[in-house]
């Protein structure tokens, strides 16, 4: 389940009309960076709900990917992107 928190820092980094799109881009890519990490972290730690976590990392994604289709989103056909 998608936090409240990350689901309303989503919304103000796309709706903030003062945001240019590579701000946006920016501030997303920076969030999906901290959700990465957090997953690493939940493979070492049998007290963190990864499904939760992936559920974050994939509302950044689709953020992402409505802010400017095709950039920014990984290639999975690609190595790990973990």
């Amino acid at each position: 389940m998608l936090r409240e928190s990350t689901k309303s820092r989503i919304e103000h980094i796309i709706t903030n009309k003062d945001n240019t799109t590579q701000d946006q881009l920016r501030l997303l890519k920076s969030m999906r960076r901290e959700v990465r990490d957090e997953m690493r972290a939940a493979t070492e730690s049998a007290m963190i709900d990864d499904q939760d976590i992936g559920a974050e990392l994939k509302a950044i994604e689709e953020a992402i990917e409505s802010v400017d289709p095709g950039n920014g989103v990984p290639d999975h056909k690609s190595a790990a992107t973990l």
